[in-house]
């Protein structure tokens, strides 16, 4: 068992190794395909919500709720999770309170289904380099009042910084990307 988060080795250097450009997989894990306008919506359930049980009620809930929030000439994502990752060895499953947060300018920087993708990968980089190759799963949470880790992101028309913080010990970190760097087109 890992008696301390290394933020140093969750968030390399080279942050572009940690973020690959397949922004698919990341917008639905994150609900984001909900976004595309011209989806048509799925079909009502066979089960009825007031008879649902509460579990599917919680669910149902999350996936109507709207990630972005929007004031002030910004874009904004706060979501509180619970992590668990799951050891090899029974009882000694790890458990951590994550609070993401990720910023950018309502227009002319990126598309709200972007900002969303983005956010998401960046969050499920981070979530993989904590777990170490262990298995994990997610849990949407209420705002606890206090996180075991922050992750905030910070985009812009350059491209966008992100800083891990170690709540317990006051670790940061915080990683500085171009989108010109990301994209390989600077020479």
């Amino acid at each position: 068992m890992k008696a301390s988060l290394s933020l140093a080795r969750i968030f390399p250097a080279r942050f572009a190794a940690v973020l690959p450009l397949v922004v698919g997989a990341a917008v639905l894990a994150l609900g984001g395909s909900a976004l595309a306008q011209d989806a048509k919506p799925p079909a009502a359930s066979p089960v009825p919500a007031a008879a649902a049980p509460a579990g599917e009620e919680k669910w149902r809930k999350e996936l109507a709720a709207d990630l972005v929030k929007t004031a002030d000439g910004k874009m904004t994502i706060v979501r509180h999770e619970l992590v668990t990752i799951r050891a090899e060895e029974e009882g000694s499953d790890r458990r951590k309170t994550v609070r993401v947060r990720s910023e950018a300018p309502e227009s002319g920087v990126l598309s709200r289904d972007n900002f969303v993708a983005y956010t998401e990968k960046v969050y499920m980089g981070f979530l993989q380099g904590l777990a170490d190759g262990e298995d994990f799963t997610t849990e949407a949470i209420d705002a606890p009042k206090d996180v075991d880790v922050e992750i905030n992101v910070t985009m812009n028309r350059d491209g966008f910084q992100v800083e891990g913080v170690d709540k317990k010990t006051g670790e940061r970190n915080p990683v500085t990307q171009k989108w010109s760097e990301l994209f390989n087109t600077k020479k």
